[in-house]
């Protein structure tokens, strides 16, 4: 990660009954260079791929990033039926 461009690739792996394996991969970049009190914006695409058994799903969707200093939000969405929203918030 830079001030400027946002990347993770992230993978989860159980080995139980039913194996099951997670894959998830963004990018992203900033669309402005804030000073260092101002609130900053990541545009990012994520896609995810989870497997379990015979059951396997793939989503691409948009997440916006917001933060500043110690307080993180972000949300996406893929405009049907998923979204997801994180509050982080370090102390």
């Amino acid at each position: 990660e830079t001030r400027r461009y946002y990347t993770r690739f992230t993978a989860m792996y159980l080995q139980t009954n039913a194996s099951f394996l997670e894959l998830t991969a963004r990018a992203g970049i900033a669309p402005y260079l804030g000073a260092f009190d101002d609130i900053h914006t990541f545009i990012i695409i994520e896609l995810s791929h989870w497997s379990q058994s015979h059951y396997n799903k793939t989503t691409l969707y948009p997440v916006v990033r917001l933060f500043k200093g110690t307080i993180l939000l972000e949300y996406g969405t893929n405009f049907s039926n998923q979204s997801t929203v994180s509050l982080v918030i370090n102390i």
